[in-house]
């Protein structure tokens, strides 16, 4: 592969001479682009993605410095070589600050370039060749790291067998997660298009890593540190007599590291604590209950220690108005209705906080996210990249600091993509022809007509029964049918009903013609089926 060089210069004469004459093709390189000023290189630096940028001293707009710290904030691994002139010791410091990669000074020797080029090709090459082999032995490490800290099995990871090939030293002893997690002090959501999501925290991240060594480490015998986009998930191993002491000092932690945070990122800190187990395997136990004490931030507070503490348990009538008002929303992603997204979004929200800050809300409002992409997916996917939407509303959950902030950005977003649809609806004529489809999945077990379905979407029956097969290539007897038999093959799976039961739950009073028809269309008749599970 070759590596991909960016040019950042006014001057046109220097431009001539290094396109012409510098070994690119030689040292398998490629230029790519080349711009005027420092503002081009940053409209242009994400198309391109470069590994080398050969940037003038002597360029129009931004600074070169400038321009250099902010490569180096967006890719760190970039390559950056200086033009510069020879009696400015003030820049020349200014560059040794900041650890550019190479400078040569005009008027350019060619020979000096090349030599340039060819050292940089090689510490590409060789530094490429060593990251694959360490990105090798890091997966290993981070497959076990994540099979301790998220996968809930019966079957234990034996300790010696994680030790050996995660490089730890775990023992029987407290195992406990801890979250540290970083807020915008402003609370302000990020611009997802100008990549502000992924700030680079290695900084910050190192140091939370360093403090934790510093005030506990003596006590613990082994603690793992995993990099998030928005902060620090880690795993601390001890023995249990100094589990006080251990937690008398987390504060100690959370304060100087944020002190860091705000000074260089403008970003606060909340330290979220999972419970201690004595079995290694209730980690991932641990990580939800840290996760959790994340999500309560929203309710009870940022900078500061927070330990999972169950307070109540919600009560049933609320579990199920839960569940109620998530299953109203996925109904609004089949039919549009903002309205009743808002008042649903509403009742949501206006739940106890107890109830609200529990992470299965977290879980059954994801759980609609989720829907509303499979629903919609298609449709949205034509006017924008559904990953990158997706990606932004659980964003939205990791930026607001409040559940109030929460649900105005929220809302504010959905809003966005029921608009696309709603118009996309309207040019498809897709409205009538999702109603038809909901009454269908709320009727199957009742007897539906075209004249019914033809009523519902208050359309006439001759028109709606061609706009359903154009939309659908099946008219509304067939997909009624294949419908009510997806419905009857789950049930001969799921449940002992008899055939006949089955055939009257899906609307069929007359058995034999049910069997008769689900032979046609699934190959087998209803008793051959169920023997296949």
């Amino acid at each position: 592969m070759r590596i991909k060089v960016m040019l950042a210069s006014n001057d046109s004469g220097f431009i001539k001479q290094i396109t012409t004459q510098a070994k690119f093709n030689e040292n398998k390189m490629e230029v790519l682009s080349w711009v005027t000023s420092g503002e081009e290189i940053f409209q242009r630096f994400e198309e391109i993605n470069p590994r080398l940028v050969i940037i003038d001293k002597d360029l129009d707009g931004l600074d070169a410095i400038t321009c250099i710290r902010r490569i180096y904030s967006i890719k760190k691994k970039c390559k950056v070589l200086v033009i510069g002139g020879k009696d400015d010791a003030d820049f020349m410091y200014r560059l040794l600050e900041i650890q550019v990669y190479g400078y040569v000074s005009k008027p350019i020797d060619i020979e000096k370039i090349n030599n340039e080029l060819e050292r940089i090709s090689r510490d590409i090459r060789r530094i490429n060749i060593e990251q694959i082999q360490y990105d090798a032995s890091l997966s290993m490490q981070s497959l076990y790291f994540w099979k301790l800290m998220f996968e809930k099995s019966d079957m234990a990871l034996d300790l010696n067998f994680l030790n050996s090939i995660m490089k730890s030293g775990f023992k029987k002893g407290m195992f406990r997660a801890l979250l540290f997690r970083l807020d915008e002090m402003h609370g302000e959501m990020p611009n997802f298009k100008e990549n502000q999501f992924y700030t680079d925290l290695s900084y910050i991240q190192q140091q939370i890593k360093m403090n934790t060594n510093n005030y506990i480490y003596e006590y613990c015998y082994e603690m793992i540190f995993d990099f998030r986009f928005n902060g620090v998930l880690a795993i601390i191993n001890y023995d249990k007599q100094y589990d006080e002491i251990i937690k008398s000092k987390f504060e100690d932690i959370r304060r100087d590291s944020e002190e860091y945070a705000i000074r260089h990122y403008g970003m606060s800190l909340t330290l979220c604590v999972g419970n201690g187990y004595e079995d290694h395997t209730k980690v991932p136990n641990s990580r939800e209950e840290a996760y959790s004490s994340a999500w309560a931030r929203m309710k009870q507070g940022t900078r500061k220690v927070l330990y999972y503490k169950k307070t109540f348990d919600i009560h049933v009538s609320y579990k199920q108005k839960l569940e109620r008002i998530v299953e109203q929303l996925k109904s609004t992603a089949d039919t549009l209705n903002v309205d009743e997204f808002h008042n649903m979004i509403k009742q949501l929200f206006d739940l106890p906080d107890y109830v609200l800050t529990e992470y299965n809300s977290r879980n059954y409002l994801m759980n609609f996210v989720d829907t509303f992409f499979e629903i919609n997916g298609k449709v949205l996917a034509e006017h924008m990249n559904v990953e990158v939407e997706k990606e932004y509303i659980k964003k939205i959950l990791n930026y607001s600091r409040t559940l109030e902030d929460y649900q105005k950005n929220l809302e504010h977003k959905f809003d966005q993509m029921f608009k696309i649809l709603a118009d996309d609806a309207e040019k498809q004529n897709f409205r009538p022809l999702r109603k038809a489809i909901k009454y269908i999945k709320e009727n199957y077990d009742k007897q539906i007509t075209a004249e019914t379905l033809a009523e519902v979407v208050n359309l006439s029956p001759v028109y709606f029964s061609h706009l359903f097969k154009k939309q659908t290539g099946k008219n509304m007897t067939d997909y009624i049918t294949e419908y009510r038999m997806e419905i009857a093959k789950k049930m001969l799976f799921d449940t002992d009903k008899t055939i006949f039961e089955i055939a009257v739950a899906v609307g069929f009073q007359d058995q034999r013609y049910f069997s008769k028809r689900f032979k046609q269309i699934v190959g087998k008749t209803p008793s051959e089926y169920r023997k296949l599970k």
